[in-house]
C-alpha cells in the first residue's frame, strides 16, 4: 500500500501499473482507495491539520486504466479533465449527488469505458469535450440537460448500444449541443431515437449538426 500525507485539491496522474500497489490512501482525506475495488468515493473535502481543502477537479489521466466498477463524484467537483477515466473498462456506474457542481467534462474523459451503462449527466453541466464518451459500447440512453450548450465532436461515436437520446429539456433560445461534427455515429444495423419537446421544431436540432433522418435509422419522437 501507499499512503500520501499531502494536501490535495486535485486528483493528479497516478499509474498503479508502475508499482506493486494495491491500495492508495491520503491521510485525513481519501481512505483505502483500492484500484481493484468495486467502488471508489471522491470526498467533498480533505482535511490536513486544521485546514479543509475542497476537491474541485479530477485532473488529466487521474484514474486512467483503473479497474473499479463504480465511482461517486462529490458535490464540489466542477471539472472532470481530459482522459480522467479513460479506458476504465470495468467501470459500470458513475454517480453524482443531486446538488452536483459539475460544469464540464473534458476530452475523452470516459472514452473506452466499455461497460459504462449507468450515467446521468447533472443538470449543472454546460459543456462536454470531444470524444468524451467515445466507444462506451454499453451506454444505452443519455439525457441532455437543459443547461448543456456544447457537445464536442464525436462525443458519442461508437456507442453501439445507444438507442435513446432525450433532448426534451431544450427550449427556444438555447444553443444546445453546438459542435463542428455530429457527436453521434449511427450503427447501420440499429436505430437511434431522439426524444424532443413537441413545442420545438425538429429543424432547431438538426441545423446544429444533430443527425437528420436517414433510412429510418434516426427516429424523432415528440413528447
Amino acid at each position: 500500500s501507499l499512503t500520501l500525507a499531502v494536501a490535495l485539491n486535485e486528483l493528479k496522474r497516478f499509474y498503479p501499473s508502475h508499482y506493486t500497489v494495491k491500495a492508495v490512501s491520503v491521510d485525513l482525506g481519501f481512505k483505502n482507495i483500492n484500484y481493484d475495488a468495486e467502488s471508489v468515493v471522491i470526498p467533498d473535502v480533505v482535511r490536513v491539520g486544521s485546514e479543509d481543502y475542497l476537491v474541485t477537479t479530477i485532473f488529466d489521466y487521474a484514474f486512467i486504466d483503473n479497474l473499479f466498477a463504480s465511482i461517486k463524484i462529490s458535490h464540489n467537483v466542477n471539472y472532470i479533465s481530459s482522459y480522467a477515466f479513460y479506458n476504465c473498462y470495468k467501470l459500470k456506474k458513475v454517480e453524482f449527488p443531486d446538488d452536483s457542481s459539475l460544469t464540464s467534462i473534458g476530452n475523452s474523459a470516459f472514452a473506452n469505458c466499455s461497460q459504462l451503462k449507468d450515467f446521468a449527466l447533472p443538470n449543472t453541466i454546460s459543456g462536454i469535450g470531444d470524444d468524451a464518451f467515445n466507444s462506451c459500447t454499453s451506454l444505452e440512453a443519455i439525457v441532455i440537460p437543459e443547461n448543456l450548450y456544447f457537445i464536442g465532436s464525436h462525443c458519442f461515436d461508437d456507442c453501439t448500444s445507444l438507442r435513446t437520446v432525450d433532448v426534451s429539456g431544450y427550449h427556444q433560445g438555447n444553443d444546445i449541443a453546438i459542435c463542428n461534427v455530429s457527436p453521434f455515429t449511427v450503427v447501420p444495423s440499429s436505430s437511434l431515437t431522439f426524444i424532443y419537446s413537441k413545442d420545438v421544431s425538429v429543424d432547431d436540432y438538426i441545423i446544429r449538426n444533430w443527425p437528420s433522418p436517414v433510412d429510418n435509422l434516426i427516429i424523432w419522437q415528440a413528447i
